[in-house]
């Protein structure tokens, strides 16, 4: 599996990082010094991703249920550990016990 990733900085080129081979399995985004995706972070990466999955590859904030809500696309998040002590805890625990995201004991296998 490839995961294709770019920094937020250059989404209005992201086709100009795209690969010539076209044999990406999972386009994903680091939005970590902003925080969280904005609509045309998540927009583009639709667009350029053309059906694949897309990911948030690095995060500053854990995105919040209603995030997640608004832009159903993401396929998972990373956070840094060193940006846990950053986050609001009851707003991290918030995000990981709600229905949409998927944690460990939980997955098949």
């Amino acid at each position: 599996m490839w995961n294709w990733n770019v920094k937020d900085s250059s989404i209005t080129g992201l086709r100009d990082y795209w690969p010539t081979d076209d044999r990406v399995d999972v386009a994903s985004i680091d939005v970590w010094e902003k925080s969280t995706p904005s609509q045309a972070d998540y927009d583009a990466m639709r667009q350029v991703a053309a059906g694949r999955p897309i990911a948030l590859g690095e995060v500053g904030a854990v995105p919040a249920p209603e995030l997640l809500d608004a832009q159903p696309d993401w396929s998972y998040f990373m956070l840094w550990a060193e940006y846990l002590d950053q986050n609001d805890l009851a707003e991290v625990q918030r995000t990981y016990w709600d229905d949409q995201v998927l944690v460990l004991d939980e997955m098949r296998g």
